[in-house]
C-alpha cells in the first residue's frame, strides 16, 4: 500500500492487507480505531492518525521534516531506523524489541513516550536522541563522534539506563539543546565505554557491569551530580 497524497481512512470492517508493506510518502493514513498489521512500515513524509496499535516487522523513517507517531509500535524482533535530517517523535509506549538505529536527524520521545527496554540504541552519522523529559531503559548504547543524547524539555530530569551489552559510545551526553532539562546516566550490566566529552550534570549510577571512561570529562560536567558505584559494579578510568 503506497500513500503519496490525500487521506486513506479505515472505518468499520475496512482494513489494509495483513502483513503487506505500507509506504507513506505524503498524505495521511487515518487508522481510526483499526489496528494495523504490516510487513514493513516506511514513512518519509505525511502522517498517521487514529487511536490504534501498529505491528510490523520493521519501521523505516526517512523524513526530512517533522513526523509524529502517537500509536504504539510493536513487533517481536522488529527494528526501527531513523534517517533524514527531520525529527521523528514517538509519543506512546512502544514494544518492538529489535534495535533502534538513528543515522540522521532527531529521534525524540514525546511526553510519555518510550522505547522497549529490550531495544538496543545504535547511533551513527550526525544524529540526536532526545529524551525530552522521559526516563528510558535500553538494552545497550552504541554511538560515534557526532552523536548526541540530550534532554530538551525545560525543567525536567531524565535518566538513561543502559541494561547491558559490550559497546562504545563516542558521542556526547548533554543536558539540553539551548535551554532544557538535565540528564542522568545509569548502568545495570554489561560493559559500556564512554569516550566523548560529556557535559551532563545529572548523577552517574553503576548498579552492575563495568563503566569504562576514556575521556577526562566522560563522567559529565565537573559541577555535575554524584557518581555512585554499587556492590559488584566497576568504574574503570582508562588512562
Amino acid at each position: 500500500t503506497n500513500i503519496n497524497a490525500g487521506t486513506v481512512a479505515l472505518s468499520g470492517s475496512g482494513v489494509l492487507p495483513s502483513g503487506g508493506n505500507v509506504t507513506i510518502a505524503g498524505g495521511t493514513l487515518d487508522l481510526g480505531t483499526t489496528n494495523l498489521s504490516a510487513g514493513s512500515l516506511t514513512v518519509s513524509a505525511g502522517a498517521i492518525t487514529g487511536n490504534a496499535a501498529i505491528t510490523a516487522s520493521s519501521y523505516v523513517f526517512t523524513n526530512t521534516g517533522s513526523v509524529s507517531i502517537t500509536q504504539g509500535l510493536s513487533g517481536n524482533s522488529a527494528t526501527l531506523s531513523k534517517s533524514g535530517v527531520g525529527t521523528l517523535t514517538l509519543s506512546n509506549t512502544n514494544q518492538y524489541t529489535g534495535a533502534t538505529t538513528v543515522s540522521g536527524g532527531t529521534l525524540r520521545l514525546g511526553t510519555g513516550g518510550s522505547l522497549a527496554s529490550a531495544s538496543a540504541l545504535i547511533m551513527t552519522g550526525t544524529s540526536i536522541f532526545d529524551l525530552y523529559g522521559n526516563s528510558q531503559s535500553i538494552a545497550s548504547l552504541t554511538g560515534a563522534t557526532g552523536n548526541t543524547v540530550l534532554n530538551s524539555k525545560v525543567s525536567t530530569a531524565s535518566t538513561l539506563t543502559v541494561v547491558g551489552g559490550t559497546t562504545t559510545y563516542a558521542g556526547v551526553i548533554v543536558d539540553n539543546a539551548g535551554t532544557g532539562g538535565s540528564v542522568a546516566l545509569a548502568l545495570s550490566g554489561g560493559a559500556l565505554t564512554l569516550s566523548g566529552a560529556n557535559t551532563y550534570t545529572g548523577t552517574t549510577t553503576i548498579n552492575g557491569g563495568t563503566l569504562h571512561i576514556s575521556n577526562n570529562t566522560g563522567l559529565g560536567s565537573n559541577s555535575g551530580g554524584a557518581v555512585t558505584i554499587n556492590a559488584g559494579a566497576t568504574l574503570d578510568l582508562v588512562s
